[in-house]
């Protein structure tokens, strides 16, 4: 059996694994975790120590659990106010690990570290795969690049043509 991808097909492969196994791992992190809410009970103002002296917010964000009561930090901003509330997802087991419930605290991270692998892998494939070039999988002889669908149409029924001699050896 024989397998032809164009460079097209392999990225949008790529990018569908990707994207399947990012869902897939929060889905399940979403399944294994308990929300509650928590409110802002403290907005620190930062600056930087550099030479742009930025200014950055954080934000403290408490919770309850039972009777314990536990303190994030997250990120903020100058919008944000005293009192506003948020969903928090923990651990039923760490609920001092908690985090909040939106873009950029639960899915933030994750995305990141799927983007990177990413864009490597569609470097690569973009590097070393001409856009006319057809990618043909043989499971007995493995993996063959033609420069052309003519070409590989070729190549692949030579393929297939060596690979029965061999095996009938």
């Amino acid at each position: 059996m024989v397998i032809k991808l164009s460079r097209t097909t392999i990225l949008i492969i790529t990018i569908s694994v990707i994207a399947v196994y990012l869902v897939l791992n929060r889905m399940n992190a979403i399944r294994e975790r308990v929300t509650t809410t928590g409110e802002i009970t403290e907005i620190k103002k930062l600056r930087s120590s550099g030479l742009s002296k930025d200014i950055s917010y954080v934000a403290i964000i408490s919770y309850s659990v039972g009777s314990e009561k536990y303190k994030i930090e997250t990120d903020g901003n100058k919008e944000m106010k005293t009192g506003e509330k948020f969903e928090i997802i923990y651990r039923p087991d760490a609920p001092e690990d908690g985090t909040t419930f939106d873009f950029k605290g639960f899915w933030m991270g994750p995305v990141m570290y799927c983007i990177i692998p990413l864009l490597f892998l569609s470097a690569f494939i973009l590097a070393f795969i001409d856009k006319k070039d057809i990618v043909s999988f043989n499971f007995k002889n493995g993996l063959k690049i033609s420069k052309s669908k003519k070409e590989a149409a070729g190549k692949i029924k030579k393929f297939e043509a060596n690979s029965r001699i061999k095996y009938l050896d």
